[in-house]
């Protein structure tokens, strides 16, 4: 068989010798992933994820004077995600 493949046998008989032959599989995988959500979160985002679909595309689209809290300063909000078209209104004083 010669040295080579004697050396190859005994690292073959290593259990983790099987796991680092996998990395370069895992890492062309991971690497995939990590571009995927790297493209989900590129662009403009709000700091928090829609409470519809988890998307980081909920943003607030209109903001007015609250009739009922307008004397102390109290708004409404009106929060939308452009991706499944979930909105919300936001009472803030």
């Amino acid at each position: 068989m010669g040295f080579l493949g004697d050396v190859l046998a005994a690292l073959d008989r290593i259990p983790i010798w099987a796991d680092l032959q996998e990395v370069p599989n895992r890492m062309d995988a991971m690497e995939k992933r990590l571009a995927a959500l790297e493209e989900k979160l590129a662009g403009p985002r709000s700091a928090t994820a829609c409470e519809g679909c988890g998307a980081h595309t909920w943003f607030a689209v209109k903001s007015e004077p609250d009739e009922m809290t307008k004397e102390v300063g109290g708004t409404v909000t009106t929060y939308e995600c452009s991706t499944c078209g979930y909105s919300k209104k936001v009472t803030e004083v």
